[in-house]
């Protein structure tokens, strides 16, 4: 090789190592979403690592796709300390089609309960279109719950409770179509009940109890004739409890309005409810007496 071919083959050598570099640097992979979010936590996430970044499927709380893609993320009880703020949503996962305005993510089921998350929760988690079960509970979230959630249309799960969120119940949760349990008891809500959430159907479980909700019950939560626990005790809630709401909800098993200020007579209605096996209905100003054929079969308070 002469003097003057070795530096350009040196050179060629230098530019494929740079561009090499350049492209491993790239912050929308998983691998590095993954890094940089867990850079800026306090947790025992260890397997998380860029020197086994290719048993990315077997790290701590990650369950892949069969592409290799991540489906789960369950750091449920693990004790981290952090915020969502540096996970990049919109690199879960990897590279963006150029034919496609937006990502289309993969990841189905994200659980972070019974940390000690802080902070908002960022409104990017939209960008989780494919998002099934949305868990976030027994953390200290604050800052309300984003009217972003709404966009999730495909979340079947939805858990917030036990966090200081504060605000309102937003109406966008009348858009997920799918969801079957919604739990956001303990959140400093303080909103009415939304009207809108009657949109959601298929709910077979509804918590919403240890919040300062007010209002009434809005009568076009009749149409949640799938509701099997509903809960709403401690709460400010007033008004009357609808005979018409009643005779829709023939599945109930769990039903938990005490600590409110109900002031209509208690429904006879509950007496047709065949399946019902817990009714507490202390402490409202209720009146009347629990229909006799609810005596003896179910526990009644």
């Amino acid at each position: 090789m002469s003097p003057i071919e070795r530096p350009l083959v040196l050179l060629h050598l230098l530019l494929v190592l740079f561009l090499t570099l350049k492209v491993t640097s790239l912050p929308t992979t998983e691998v590095q979403a993954l890094i940089k979010w867990k850079n800026s936590l306090s947790s025992p996430l260890n397997s998380w690592s860029l020197t086994t970044m290719k048993n990315l499927c077997n790290w701590t709380g990650i369950v892949c796709n069969t592409a290799g893609s991540v489906a789960e993320i369950n750091l449920s009880d693990l004790g981290t300390n952090g915020t969502l703020d540096q996970l990049d949503f919109t690199a879960l996962p990897g590279p963006i089609p150029g034919s496609l305005v937006s990502s289309l993510q993969k990841i189905e089921y994200l659980n972070l309960t019974a940390n000690f998350f802080q902070g908002s929760l960022p409104i990017n988690l939209s960008k989780l279109v494919a998002l099934k079960d949305l868990r976030l509970g027994d953390n200290s979230f604050e800052g309300g719950i984003p009217n972003e959630i709404g966009l999730i249309s495909s979340l079947h799960i939805l858990e917030l409770y036990d966090n200081p969120l504060g605000g309102e119940i937003p109406s966008s949760l009348g858009q997920l179509g799918m969801l079957q349990r919604l739990n956001l008891h303990t959140a400093g809500l303080n909103s009415t009940i939304p009207h809108e959430l009657s949109y959601c159907t298929n709910l077979t479980f509804i918590n919403l109890g240890l919040n300062s909700l007010n209002g009434s019950l809005p009568p076009s939560l009749s149409n949640l004739t799938k509701i099997s626990e509903l809960i709403i005790s401690n709460n400010l809630l007033s008004g009357e409890i609808s005979p018409y709401l009643i005779t829709s909800w023939e599945q109930l098993i769990r039903f938990y309005l005490h600590d409110n200020s109900f002031t209509s007579k208690i429904p006879q209605e509950i007496g047709r409810l065949t399946k019902l096996q817990y009714l507490d209905l202390y402490n409202n100003q209720l009146s009347g007496s629990i229909p006799p054929q609810r005596l003896g079969t179910s526990k009644i308070c």
